[in-house]
């Protein structure tokens, strides 16, 4: 399982445990190593996503990570950032790496 980095603002992960959209090709692909890629759907369509565990806890509860927003889902599905989001169903498909790569990068806040 993966280990990540917890934002301080909220309850998801910091923006370098997330799949850098932005970043150059080298960036994505070093990413991907060692990361079990699940396909999932929430409330709001589908998502890429991840088990995870946040480094500083000591009891290494699960969560399932949105691999481009950072949102933690607790194991019951629900969303720790969203009251009205919540994870479905997840189950791991391959080649999910291949549609991480090839999404459209965001080089700057708005999409701009």
């Amino acid at each position: 399982m993966t280990r990540v980095h917890k934002s301080y603002e909220a309850m998801c992960a910091n923006a370098t445990s997330c799949f850098p959209t932005w970043g150059q090709k080298h960036l994505k692909i070093n990413w991907l190593k060692d990361k079990t890629l699940h396909i999932g759907q929430t409330t709001l369509g589908e998502i890429i996503c991840l088990p995870v565990t946040i480094s500083t806890d000591q009891h290494n509860k699960p969560y399932i990570m949105d691999a481009i927003t950072g949102s933690f889902y607790r194991p019951n599905g629900t969303c720790c950032t969203s009251d009205t989001l919540k994870l479905l169903s997840h189950k791991p498909k391959d080649g999910l790496d291949k549609k991480l790569l090839a999404m459209k990068s965001i080089k700057a806040l708005g999409g701009a």
